[in-house]
């Protein structure tokens, strides 16, 4: 019997066994004979960027802010007494210019020249009654005298009487009694002056307040005529003229708009941090209480916003205006006057409604460095090169803006600072001069 043949299993085992270790053979065979590679240091990566060498400077910061003009000074001229409107100078427009004192419409003035008249007469009798109260006082003063001598030659009269009837002489008793009687007539034309002259006081106070009340009513009347003829209060432009030609007006209307154009102001908006920092104030002012104090008077320059270098003024800082805050922003007034306004030679005057930019130059500061915007990162850090070497460094910063940054402490003179804009670099990083 012969013997049994080994299982299919086994054998397919055996062979993939021994392929495995012919495999291990050839590769260690390889591996004994390959060639070892040359070493290779991988070269650090260089950062290729522009830098510049820093120096402390002094420089002006110089704000910008923009608003639109208006005029200081404008009003709203209307009536003060009703009628209809009898005269016009012109035909008046909006933008028309009208000079100071111009007649701009009449009221019809009649009823006011009755009342004048009335107002007159009445002055002229209450002055009349009072000359009479005057003329009357030194003629009862005069006729005071007279009585009172004549009263003290009546009295002597009827004691002689008297006498000469106590001692028995020829003297009628009718006598005596007509002398008495004189005495008593005399007494009772003295006693009625001096009443008379008593009450001069109060009659002339009297007539006095007449007189007064009627020189009061004069005026009136006198400044209600006036009051007909409508003047332009000062030269200005006409932004409003709504009268016709017989129309009845009342007081209060308003009948003309007027600005003056020779002085404009342009409200501003600046940051509360802005105006600690930079908006130089008076020095040497006076105690404040609860705004703030006056600002120094420093030039600006104003810039129409829809133009170019040719429509520019100089004006000046005026005032704080307003503080809102909702918002921690003050608002200032930049004031342009008199020839100013014309600006240019080849300009337009600077007129209402114009949008500028108002370039104002703030503190001056010394001692700082002055950097671009792509120098900074937004945290306050800068890159600079020591020995070519990347390192970061904090810094103070005073401002920021218009492309430029000034900083005021963190640096050195003559440091390297790397002015392009770097994203989150390795520190140590090399640096290299850009080529110009």
């Amino acid at each position: 019997m012969s013997p049994k043949p080994p299982p299919l299993a086994l054998v397919r085992g055996i062979a993939a066994l021994g392929v495995l270790l012919l495999g291990g053979v050839v590769a260690g065979i390889l591996v004994a004979t390959k060639a070892t590679p040359p070493q290779v240091t991988p070269e650090e990566p260089v950062l290729v960027v522009e830098m510049k060498t820093v120096t402390p400077e002094r420089t002006t910061v110089e704000l910008l802010a923009t608003g639109v003009a208006a005029p200081v000074r404008r009003v709203k001229l209307s009536s003060e007494v009703s009628g209809p409107i009898v005269e016009m100078a012109r035909s008046l427009k909006m933008g028309d210019l009208v000079r100071k004192d111009e007649v701009l419409a009449r009221i019809d003035p009649r009823d006011y020249e009755l009342r004048l008249e009335e107002a007159r007469a009445s002055v002229a009798a209450l002055e009349a009654a009072v000359d009479m109260i005057q003329t009357g006082e030194s003629a009862d003063r005069e006729q005071l005298k007279l009585s009172e001598r004549s009263l003290e030659l009546a009295e002597a009269e009827f004691l002689r009487v008297r006498e000469l009837r106590e001692e028995g002489l020829s003297v009628s008793q009718s006598a005596v009694d007509t002398a008495e009687q004189a005495v008593q007539q005399q007494r009772s034309q003295v006693v009625q002056l001096q009443q008379s002259l008593k009450m001069v006081p109060s009659r002339r106070a009297e007539t006095d307040s007449q007189l007064n009340a009627a020189q009061a009513r004069l005026a009136q009347a006198e400044r209600n005529l006036e009051r007909t003829t409508l003047k332009a209060p000062f030269t200005g432009r006409v932004q409003m003229a709504d009268v016709e030609l017989g129309e009845v007006v009342q007081p209060g209307v308003p009948l003309f708009h007027i600005a003056d154009d020779k002085s404009v102001e342009i409200p501003i908006t600046v940051s509360a941090t802005d105006l600690r920092r930079w908006i130089p104030f008076a020095e040497n002012q006076e105690a404040q209480t609860g705004w703030f104090p006056p600002l120094e008077p420093r030039e600006v320059t104003v810039q129409w916003s829809e133009s170019d270098r040719d429509h520019q003024w100089t004006g000046h800082l005026d005032r704080v205006m307003d503080f809102d805050p909702s918002t921690r922003t003050a608002t200032l007034a930049v004031r342009v006057e008199g020839e100013a306004i014309r600006g240019s030679r080849n300009g337009f005057p600077l007129t209402e409604g114009m949008f500028c930019t108002v370039r104002i130059p703030g503190k001056t500061l010394g001692e700082v460095f002055i950097l671009p915007r792509s120098a900074v990162t937004f945290d306050n850090q800068v890159y600079r090169s020591v020995e070519g070497r990347l390192q970061t460094v904090a810094v103070d910063v005073l401002d920021r803006r218009e492309g430029r940054v000034i900083v005021g402490s963190g640096l050195n003179v003559g440091d390297q600072i790397v002015v392009t804009r770097l994203v989150a670099p390795l520190e140590g990083a090399r640096l290299q001069q850009a080529e110009e």
